[in-house]
């Protein structure tokens, strides 16, 4: 049910919480990056016991268990994920044996149980293109075009959702989304966003074109 991967930096929660209030009582919002469950859950257990809870933004979470993901969504941090890596890691996850007793890139997990989810790239690492990542959400497709721990894929909607106003709860900005008396930040798609052959073709930020 565990997968020890040699990213746990600080075996003692103690030293951890020591650096992170460091930076916390200075006012910083505090983001961690968790590549395996074991680190999630600590990283989870350092959010809690500095009260840091909505101000936090936790990255990666590649895999976690049902009681990994119910001790993190009592954190209250955001999760940020990248289901854009599912083309090229899917493989290596299923080789050492992680399903079916953890969860993948467990974004319908976590949005059942209430946690706030960013849907981000981890550029230059994995596709900069945000459309990439919000179809991945979506169909889960691999590279050989199967679906990967199909359990965990969203809706259009809260795949959208994620990786704009989820986006910005993970750098601490609130935004309710393209209404009335928000910002005129958008991008305009010359197609489905969701069909593989569609791009952006404009953005605006703040009502001026920049692209």
């Amino acid at each position: 049910g565990k997968i020890y991967l040699p990213y746990l930096r600080y075996e003692d929660d103690r030293e951890l919480i020591r650096r992170a209030r460091y930076f916390t009582d200075k006012g910083y919002r505090l983001v961690m990056h968790a590549l395996g469950n074991v680190a999630a859950c600590q990283a989870a257990r350092v959010v809690q016991s500095l009260g840091a809870g909505a101000s936090s933004s936790i990255e990666h979470m590649l895999v976690m268990s049902p009681a990994d993901l119910d001790l993190f969504a009592g954190c209250g941090a955001v999760a940020s994920l990248q289901p854009g890596f599912i083309p090229s890691y899917a493989d290596t996850i299923a080789r050492i044996g992680a399903l079916p007793y953890l969860k993948t890139f467990a974004l319908r997990s976590l949005l059942d149980r209430g946690v706030a989810v960013c849907i981000s790239s981890d550029g230059p690492c994995g596709a900069d293109d945000p459309l990439h990542n919000i179809r991945r959400a979506v169909d889960r497709r691999k590279a050989d075009g199967m679906a990967f721990d199909p359990d965990e894929a969203i809706s259009q909607f809260e795949a959208l959702t994620a990786a704009t106003i989820g986006g910005g709860r993970s750098l601490g900005a609130e935004k309710e989304g393209l209404c009335e008396g928000a910002p005129a930040t958008f991008c305009v798609v010359d197609g489905d966003p969701f069909a593989d052959t569609s791009r952006v073709v404009q953005t605006w930020i703040d009502g001026q074109r920049y692209y």
